[in-house]
């Protein structure tokens, strides 16, 4: 029987390639490339979310047992080293902010200080954004949220990565930090806002 790494590493090719449930990039020339970003949102197994609570703990990026233990059931992507290892982590908690009511996705993201190669938190929110934007088919959803608890987030190359990525600065929470939104709906049509088609 295949153990549950075996069934993680699935054929490389698409950007998200179901049946293998493994989000990958083509081969190139980027360090991060042969990191393996596996997609596991409402479906996280028992070994998954024992992995990612020990990096948390492990590396002091959730200080307490109880809260790494809860955000484990909220994983949506785990980011594989070569070694098979565990990388990295997304993770989100469900939300209603939107005024329609629709819930709100708040993402947060870790990897490990000796994995953070370039292109690899920006692989690890796209592949996140994409599952959620799947998800968001049968569970409504506004889109999603990135507070930037994190300081390096808030430094102008990891904003201008945010906005490129799609995601709008809308302002400041109580704390003083960033938050941004990248909304699941369409754009509005040019008729839709008063111009001309």
């Amino acid at each position: 029987m295949a153990s549950e790494r075996d069934r993680e590493r699935g054929v490389a090719g698409g950007v998200l390639d179901a049946p293998a449930g493994l989000i990958t990039d083509a081969p190139g020339s980027t360090p991060c490339a042969t990191y393996r970003l596996v997609p596991v949102y409402r479906r996280v197994s028992a070994s998954q979310r024992s992995e990612a609570v020990t990096l948390w703990l492990g590396q002091r990026a959730i200080l307490e047992s109880c809260l790494a233990d809860r955000r484990s059931y909220e994983l949506v992507a785990l980011a594989r080293a070569p070694d098979g290892g565990l990388a990295g982590t997304a993770s989100v908690s469900l939300g209603r902010r939107a005024p329609d009511g629709r819930s709100v996705y708040n993402l947060r993201m870790y990897v490990a200080p000796c994995h953070r190669l370039p292109g690899l938190a920006r692989r690890l929110t796209l592949a996140s954004v994409e599952v959620m934007r799947r998800d968001s088919l049968a569970h409504p959803a506004a889109g999603v949220r990135v507070i930037a608890e994190n300081p390096n987030l808030a430094r102008p190359g990891a904003r201008r990565l945010l906005s490129r990525l799609g995601f709008g600065l809308k302002g400041k929470n109580r704390e003083g930090q960033d938050h941004w939104f990248l909304s699941f709906d369409p754009p509005p049509l040019a008729a839709d806002r008063g111009g001309s088609a």
